[in-house]
């Protein structure tokens, strides 16, 4: 009787060190869970600002870039009008041929003026944020004019500190803008290089071409070019591309 005493003793002695054991290592457990807990809270949140910054760049490049390609379009190839350029009642155009020479800028030139207004708006598009904690350095904006579309490239590196931790924004942006500028480019070149060679105004559009040619002209020696086309258009509006003709009084209108 006394050795199954002591046994049983010494059973519910090893049943409550053995508790005991469990008891530290799931405390331990969880002592160590918790900093994981915070730092995958706090990261958590760091993503969601880096998402929503990167979301609302994304979004406004791509609304900025297609606001740009329309008034490139409407100016006559230019964002900032050139000296030589013709105030009119639908705005101002600048002149794609003057008094027998070309002065229609090129698709590089066109490219260029595109890239230099996003690099003005760009950072415009953080200051919904109104965090103060907000680093921007310039863009970095590469636009390609292609028949079918425009390509505008973005970089746009952003440092944000949000609390005590500094985040780091590089992602490069890409706004594919569904107007023809490329193609109504080479058709408006060919028109005033028609022009030159010829000194004939008149202009007959290929066949193949889906889109409309028409002649404003405003007096004995100034017309208006408008490249309309259905097949692109931003904010539901078909995409115009404009020019402005000045002819010498030897030249005749028609």
């Amino acid at each position: 009787m006394k050795k199954r005493g002591q046994l049983t003793l010494m059973i519910i002695l090893a049943i409550i060190l053995i508790a005991v054991i469990i008891i530290i290592i799931l405390i331990s457990q969880r002592a160590s869970e918790r900093p994981l807990d915070i730092q995958s809270q706090a990261l958590s949140v760091t993503e969601q600002y880096k998402s929503a910054i990167n979301f609302e760049i994304e979004s406004c490049l791509k609304s900025i870039s297609a606001t740009t390609i329309r008034e490139i379009g409407l100016r006559g190839g230019y964002i900032i009008w050139p000296d030589n350029s013709l105030e009119t009642n639908f705005g101002r155009i600048a002149y794609g041929y003057y008094e027998g020479k070309s002065t229609f800028p090129t698709i590089e030139e066109i490219q260029e003026e595109i890239s230099k207004e996003v690099v003005y708006k760009l950072p415009l598009c953080t200051k919904f944020f109104d965090d103060p904690q907000i680093e921007e350095q310039e863009p970095t904006i590469k636009t390609t004019i292609l028949d079918e579309e425009v390509k505008v490239e973005a970089n746009y590196p952003i440092k944000v500190n949000l609390n005590s931790t500094v985040l780091e924004i590089n992602q490069n942006n890409v706004a594919s803008i569904k107007a023809r500028l490329g193609l109504l480019h080479k058709i408006a070149t060919e028109i005033i290089q028609t022009q030159v060679e010829t000194q004939q105004i008149n202009y007959i559009l290929p066949k193949n071409y889906d889109f409309f040619v028409q002649i404003q002209v405003l007096d004995d020696t100034t017309a208006v070019y408008v490249l309309q086309d259905e097949k692109s258009n931003i904010a539901g509006d078909p995409y115009l591309f404009m020019f402005a003709n000045k002819y010498t009084e030897a030249e005749e209108l028609f």
